[in-house]
């Protein structure tokens, strides 16, 4: 058909003998196809560059957990060691929001040049990778040549600056929130711990936050509450209400939330079992097994009466049982269910790493004595070591959430 279009347009264009000789070619060719070898290359160019990007978006991710839970932890230092000048000021007549207020204007001249600072450096790591790459594969055919644009710095630059914004202000929040009189005497915060609410009040604010939203425009028309954060939970009610609301249940059950993380964990790894995902599965044993580690750590406290020993045998649980389940690979798990498991996509990785993280943490936070009772035992032949061994560790584990975190 192809041919009897080419030689029909030939001829109305009075190209007579060029449909002849068209003609006489045609009889001679044989039946071609098309290979889409362009097509293909061009494909598979694209998978492997969504696959480096993925990867390279894997590891960035972990940086950026890291450095924003820095930031945080660096603030929440600074506040420290201000703490008698903080009190003082608040003593005279600053209020709260000016503190928050001044530890933002801080946090925000530190991440405007450090976003400045961290987008230079990434562009020169940048291009220092590409060089790199280039040297290790590139090939006449093959090469890879750096590329940026001011449209990706300025994302660079204000995402880092974002980032680190909104980690400042909560900070600052954080900060804020001391008692004048421990501030300037320099005392702990456990000498003016909050008692907890009655159970009615817990109730209350747990039936409260079902209807969230409409919670939020009562404070706001009532003024009861600071009338721009209600605002702004309002605006942001998709990501506060759930949260508020699975806060309110945990400050219900009180020392007894590990009945709640059961249920809710028990509920999770029974859908992933019958739906074999392996996601559901993953998260209820988790929570699980944190579940059964809390319990432990209850049940020590009514027979323990040495909070340290209690937090150890604790701890040793919680992070112990949560970082020996998350290195369990999913073959142990299609075991149990008798088929193959969906695995989750690449998102999973960076959660699965910080849980990873933040149980080895907690878990080395809570052996600090079983710490220096090795370190002592490999340092004992050196004079002066065991007294600066034990001052190190001990004196930042003296605050784990602050410097021993940190």
């Amino acid at each position: 058909p192809t041919q009897l279009v080419l030689l029909g347009i030939l001829q109305k264009s009075d190209l007579q003998q060029e449909a002849g000789n068209l003609l006489k070619m045609s009889q001679e060719l044989t039946r071609l196809r098309v290979d889409n070898v362009k097509s293909d290359g061009v494909k598979l160019a694209e998978a492997v560059s969504t696959g480096v990007t993925t990867i390279f978006s894997i590891f960035g991710s972990f940086s950026i957990m890291v450095g924003m839970l820095l930031i945080f932890l660096v603030f929440v230092l600074l506040a420290a060691a201000r703490s008698t000048e903080l009190g003082m000021a608040r003593a005279v007549g600053l209020k709260r929001r000016d503190l928050i207020q001044l530890f933002t204007y801080e946090g925000t001249l530190y991440s405007f040049l450090a976003a400045i600072v961290g987008t230079l450096l990434g562009v020169g790591l940048s291009f220092g990778l590409v060089y790199i790459l280039q040297d290790l594969i590139g090939t006449d055919n093959f090469q890879i040549l750096p590329y940026y644009s001011p449209i990706s710095l300025l994302i660079a630059f204000a995402s880092g600056l974002i980032l680190t914004f909104i980690t400042v202000v909560f900070s600052a929040y954080r900060a804020s929130n001391l008692n004048i009189v421990v501030a300037i005497r320099g005392l702990k915060d456990e000498f003016v711990k909050k008692a907890p609410d009655p159970f009615k009040t817990n109730l209350y604010q747990l039936l409260w936050n079902l209807v969230y939203p409409l919670k939020q425009l009562y404070l706001i028309l009532s003024g009861k509450a600071p009338r721009f954060r209600s605002f702004l939970l309002l605006l942001l009610f998709p990501v506060t209400w759930p949260s508020s609301f699975i806060r309110s249940l945990f400050v219900l059950f009180g020392k007894h939330s590990y009945v709640l993380l059961g249920i809710v964990s028990l509920v999770l790894f029974i859908t992933g079992i019958l739906n074999d995902t392996y996601i559901n599965i993953w998260f209820g044993s988790t929570g699980g097994v944190l579940a059964i580690a809390l319990l432990i750590r209850f049940i020590a406290s009514k027979y323990i009466n040495d909070p340290e020993t209690v937090n150890q045998i604790g701890g040793t649980l919680e992070g112990g049982l949560v970082l020996l389940l998350n290195s369990l690979p999913v073959s142990i798990f299609e075991r149990f269910t008798g088929g193959e498991l969906s695995q989750p996509g690449p998102w999973a990785w960076p959660i699965g790493g910080a849980i990873s993280t933040a149980a080895a943490v907690w878990l080395l936070m809570s052996n600090t004595r079983f710490l220096i009772f090795v370190l002592n035992l490999i340092l004992s032949r050196f004079s002066g070591l065991k007294a600066v061994t034990k001052t190190a560790i001990s004196y930042p584990m003296a605050s784990k959430f602050r410097t021993g975190l940190t």
